[in-house]
């Protein structure tokens, strides 16, 4: 049996169907997992940056010329699942830290107004302890720079570890509108949360008061040569957070019944990404059902390879059941090492790509990446249910065969 087996493998490796059938199995793997991974990354940055971003749970209100703002933003908060409404020029200001700046990034924050019902969620610390202070809340790894698009280029060993800022109060500066004066401020980061979206890395959340402040600031001496009013007053948009993505309908149409235009900051098409997900669930079970059909190929042409070979080894005086171990042994050993080496060569692929998103989470795209560790299994799974059947049909047609 010993020496039965030690031929079996080296017929199966002088095989060209053995080098074949790896490469090809390796291939289909491989194409279905990168597949799968853009589908789950589609639904993650669904599921965890739309939803739970204050960007596409926002409106902007136009009010009318005759409109009182203040009694405006009473009647807009008076309906339901609005969480906050701010006069749209304090809703998201740039500010400048020297205590963030190091080689890789400029020190600039993006403040965004919210309060402790808008909050993302808390991981560490807390919620802002009032409405009215210079609270913040930032990501657990920050990268605090005012170009995002620059981060696909920055490895993660470089953010911050913003738990070192917790409990402590930050310098901040900004210039206002026409660069001529600078004020200075201090925040107490009270609590961090997880940020996965290259929108969110370097945002901090403060109160809507600390951001009106600075707002008022920022317009500090500016005039409308026009009327000859401060330039802040001809500000009259209003910002209003809605407490869910999926509120956001219900609260137009209530802004509709009250006569308020409004308009989104953003939309969100769920079924683009459905759509995603299920067209690529198709392709992959289209390709699944043609690697079926290449397979019974493939299997039938070795067929033919066995049975010369039986026929070969019958005329040199060995018996049957001896061939049929043989041819059988052989067989079984190509799709093993097939299965082992393409999922060797896929777990490389998993590892290597894993350790370079680890590194450049945002390399690839703005959605942060998510490999579809399901999909592997499932799919060798699929393979090794198809190389049985196989080794099955290899044992039948050797064993129908009756030209001794």
């Amino acid at each position: 049996m010993k020496e039965l087996t030690k031929l079996s493998i080296k017929l199966m490796l002088r095989k060209k169907t053995t080098i074949f059938n790896i490469a090809f199995f390796s291939i289909v793997i491989l194409v279905i997992v990168v597949l799968n991974a853009y589908s789950a990354t589609a639904i993650n940055y669904m599921k965890n940056d739309i939803y739970n971003s204050i960007y596409y749970k926002s409106l902007t209100i136009g009010p009318k010329e005759e409109d009182n703002i203040e009694e405006l933003k009473k009647t807009i908060k008076s309906i339901d699942h609005v969480s906050l409404v701010i006069e749209q020029y304090a809703y998201n200001m740039l500010m400048d830290s020297e205590e963030f700046k190091n080689e890789k990034f400029d020190g600039e924050v993006f403040f965004n107004v919210a309060n402790n019902q808008s909050l993302p969620k808390i991981v560490k610390g807390t919620n802002f302890p009032d409405e009215e202070g210079n609270y913040l809340v930032c990501p657990t790894n920050f990268y605090p720079t005012s170009n995002p698009d620059s981060l696909r280029k920055i490895s993660s060993k470089y953010s911050i570890n913003t738990n070192q800022y917790l409990n402590k109060e930050i310098d901040f500066s900004y210039m206002n509108r026409e660069d001529t004066k600078k004020f200075n401020e201090k925040y107490k980061i009270v609590g961090l949360y997880n940020a996965d979206s290259y929108l969110d890395v370097g945002v901090c959340y403060t109160t809507e008061n600390a951001l009106k402040k600075i707002a008022i600031n920022r317009f500090d001496g500016e005039i409308d040569l026009t009327t000859n009013k401060p330039m802040i007053l001809n500000q009259r948009e209003i910002y209003v957070q809605v407490d869910n993505v999926k509120n956001i309908q219900s609260v137009e149409n209530e802004l509709s019944k009250l006569d308020i235009s409004n308009k989104r900051s953003a939309f969100v098409i769920e079924e683009y990404f459905i759509n995603i997900k299920n067209n690529i669930s198709l392709i992959s079970n289209i390709i699944l059902v043609l690697t079926f059909f290449i397979f019974f190929i493939l299997t039938y042409k070795q067929f033919s390879d066995d049975i010369t070979s039986y026929k070969i080894l019958r005329y040199l005086g060995y018996k049957r059941n001896n061939i049929y171990q043989f041819l059988i042994i052989s067989n079984i050993f190509q799709f093993i090492l097939g299965i082992l080496v393409s999922a060797i060569i896929c777990g490389i692929f998993y590892l290597g790509f894993s350790i370079v998103l680890n590194l450049y989470p945002f390399i690839l795209n703005n959605w942060k990446i998510c490999l579809d560790y399901k999909s592997l299994s499932y799919v060798i799974g699929v393979i090794i249910i198809f190389m049985t059947f196989g080794i099955g049909l290899s044992i039948m047609n050797i064993k129908s065969d009756k030209n001794d």
